[in-house]
């Protein structure tokens, strides 16, 4: 049997995403690149979102579970080759009502974003009549309220 890798096993035993407190991330980006807005990778670019509302929480949307699917997603280079360049990283957000698992990319593109967005929804398997949004970093930087202005939904 293979012995684990450094990064399986530090995944196993870091605390679980449910269990973080209230304004807690973690985040998980390609060398050199930081989960900041203003980073030159990221500045041009935004992210899909996908928010879990902490009442309706049950089994299938379980933020433990969307946020392993994400970074297999990522690290087992599950977009196509020529999108995968444009993803950078990927946070996951514990807050009071809501929690968010967001993938971070370089572009706005809507083909390449848009692309990238069914991916992520399939493979996290968003449930029939859940929507993930595509917000890009400059509306953040922007955003004046709780309420998110959205540049694509799917």
């Amino acid at each position: 049997m293979e012995r684990p890798g450094k990064s399986e096993l530090l995944f196993n035993y870091i605390q679980p995403a449910n269990q973080l407190t209230k304004g807690s991330d973690y985040s998980l980006f390609k060398e050199n690149i930081e989960p900041s807005w203003e980073d030159a990778a990221n500045k041009n670019g935004g992210r899909w979102i996908v928010t879990i509302n902490k009442a309706k929480v049950d089994e299938k949307t379980n933020i433990d579970k969307y946020w392993l699917e994400t970074v297999l997603l990522l690290i087992g280079e599950g977009f196509e080759d020529c999108l995968g360049d444009l993803v950078v990283g990927a946070v996951v957000s514990i807050r009071g009502k809501y929690n968010r698992v967001a993938v971070w990319i370089t572009t706005t593109d809507k083909d390449a974003t848009n692309s990238i967005g069914e991916t992520f929804k399939n493979r996290l398997k968003i449930p029939t009549g859940t929507s993930i949004h595509f917000q890009t970093h400059k509306d953040a930087q922007h955003q004046t309220s709780s309420a998110m202005r959205h540049m694509y939904v799917l």
